[in-house]
């Protein structure tokens, strides 16, 4: 914690040691601050994974684009890029210290209502049709294979039935048959990472995950397992209504991935039986089609 602080206090807003004041801490895969400086909160993101440069850039981007991100202010590289490998190829990562200002309000999993949800849709359906961002080819090369391998990886970390295990592959293969419209996607769109502002907007967080040209499925499927999970069941018919084809091979695909997901980490017994209800009903369905 002590070498956060030192850190912290290098950084050329909060020069000023006496005003500054650590508020909350959260840790995980990156170690993430709330602070306030001189009466103003600020976020401060230890980006340990690497992605927090982008994270910052795309935090500009979309912020000058009118989307609704909290203001960044700056990024402060810690260490040289690095090209270590990862899921999807090599791509450089920066330990460094993300700083943008920080959001009142609360996140969307405390509060699933209707219309906050219907408003989190329809922030993912402008994401995904802005024609800006759309692209004919996908971010990174084998992009199917890559996902397609990466629900390989979840299924073995789950206990699955045989049979279970099989329709979930033939999901994979059919997946890699699929046409897909190459999209700029948030890449993590769960409640948790959805702001209610003090005025009812809701704000998008945490875009280390964001690719400029990949499945807008993902987004679909990973909010849609993720409200499911919460009791929110009418999410399916909310994203109909947005244009999103919820019996899709790429949709099921996306949602059995967080799904497995889900199922790793689930505790609570009847949620997981719950969840693994949604799951075999809906392969059920797709591979029907």
């Amino acid at each position: 914690m002590e070498s956060i602080e030192r850190i912290i206090t290098q950084i050329d807003i909060f020069r000023d040691k006496s005003k500054l004041r650590i508020l909350k801490i959260w840790y995980g895969d990156n170690i993430v601050l709330l602070v306030d400086y001189a009466g103003e909160k600020f976020i401060v993101k230890d980006s340990i994974r690497g992605w927090g440069f982008y994270e910052y850039i795309y935090m500009k981007i979309l912020r000058l684009e009118g989307y609704p991100v909290p203001q960044p202010i700056n990024f402060y590289p810690l260490s040289k890029a690095s090209n270590t490998e990862w899921a999807y190829g090599y791509l450089s990562r920066y330990r460094g210290i993300l700083v943008y200002k920080y959001i009142e309000g609360f996140p969307l999993c405390d509060e699933v209502e209707e219309w906050r949800v219907v408003k989190a849709v329809d922030l993912m359906r402008r994401l995904h049709n802005d024609k800006r961002h759309q692209r004919s080819r996908a971010f990174i090369p084998d992009y199917e294979k890559i996902e397609s391998a990466r629900l390989k990886y979840y299924m073995r970390k789950v206990n699955l039935p045989s049979d279970l295990k099989e329709r979930l592959n033939e999901l994979s293969r059919n997946y890699l048959r699929e046409k897909i419209d190459y999209v700029l996607i948030h890449g993590d769109f769960r409640p948790h990472n959805l702001i209610i502002s003090n005025s009812d907007e809701v704000y998008m967080i945490d875009l280390e995950g964001i690719s400029d040209g990949a499945d807008k499925y993902k987004d679909a499927g990973v909010f849609s397992a993720e409200c499911q999970r919460l009791g929110f069941f009418e999410i399916e018919d909310i994203l109909k209504k947005q244009g999103y084809d919820t019996e899709s091979v790429r949709y099921v695909f996306y949602l059995a991935r967080r799904i497995l997901v889900l199922l790793r980490h689930e505790r609570d017994i009847k949620r997981k039986k719950m969840m693994m209800n949604i799951l075999q009903e809906k392969l059920r369905d797709a591979l029907q089609r």
